[in-house]
C-alpha cells in the first residue's frame, strides 16, 4: 500500500514539475467561453433585429428593440452610444460607421458592416444578417467542438500517468510486495 502512495506522489510531482506539462496547467477555459459568449450575444441580437424588421418596423426602432435585450455590458455600451447620437441628430448610418470605427467585438463589427453594406446596395437587411446569422451560428458550434477535442486530448495525460499505473500496481501489488521481501529492502 506504500508503494501506491509513493507511486502517486511521484506521478503528481511529475505532473507538476516536468515542462513537457506546462501546457496542461495552462487551459483557457475563460477565453474561450468568453469568445462563445460574444457569438451568442451576437447572434441573439440579430435574431430581435431580424424580428423587428419582419414585424414592419424600421432599421432604427428595430435595432432599438434589440439594444433592450443585450446581456453583453461591452455590447451594451456601443449600442446605447449609437443610439444617443442618433438622439441627438446624427444620421443613423453616420452612427453605424462611427461605432464600426472603434474596436470592438468583431462579430458586432460584422453585423455593422452587413447593415451598412445592405444599405449601400440595396438589399434585403433581413436576408442578409438571416445569412449573417446562420454563419455565426456555424462558427460557434464549430468553436465548441474545438474546445470538446482539445478537453479530451487534455484527458489522456491523467489517464495515462495516474488511473493506468494505479490499475496495474493494485493487480500485481501482491507480487511487488513478494518481490521487495524477497530482496530483503
Amino acid at each position: 500500500m506504500n508503494f501506491i502512495i509513493i507511486f502517486f506522489f511521484l506521478n503528481l510531482i511529475t505532473l507538476f514539475y516536468k515542462d513537457i506539462f506546462i501546457p496542461i496547467r495552462k487551459i483557457k477555459i475563460a477565453s474561450i467561453n468568453f469568445s462563445l459568449n460574444e457569438y451568442y450575444t451576437t447572434i441573439d441580437f440579430i435574431d430581435l433585429l431580424v424580428l423587428n424588421l419582419e414585424a414592419g418596423q424600421n432599421l432604427y426602432k428595430s435595432f432599438q428593440n434589440a439594444c433592450y435585450c443585450i446581456t453583453n455590458d461591452d455590447l451594451n455600451k456601443v449600442t446605447n452610444e449609437i443610439l444617443l447620437r442618433y438622439h441627438l441628430g446624427t444620421p443613423f448610418p453616420t452612427c453605424l460607421k462611427e461605432a464600426y470605427n472603434k474596436s470592438l467585438s468583431p462579430f458586432f463589427l460584422e453585423t455593422i458592416e452587413t447593415i451598412l453594406i445592405s444599405q449601400q446596395l440595396g438589399t434585403p437587411i433581413q436576408k442578409a444578417l438571416l445569412e449573417l446569422s446562420r454563419t455565426l451560428q456555424s462558427h460557434a458550434i464549430l468553436t465548441a467542438e474545438a474546445f470538446a477535442a482539445k478537453a479530451a486530448v487534455k484527458m489522456v495525460f491523467p489517464l495515462v500517468l495516474f488511473i493506468f499505473p494505479v490499475i496495474f500496481v493494485l493487480l500485481g501489488s501482491g507480487s511487488i510486495q513478494d518481490l521487495i521481501i524477497s530482496l530483503h529492502f
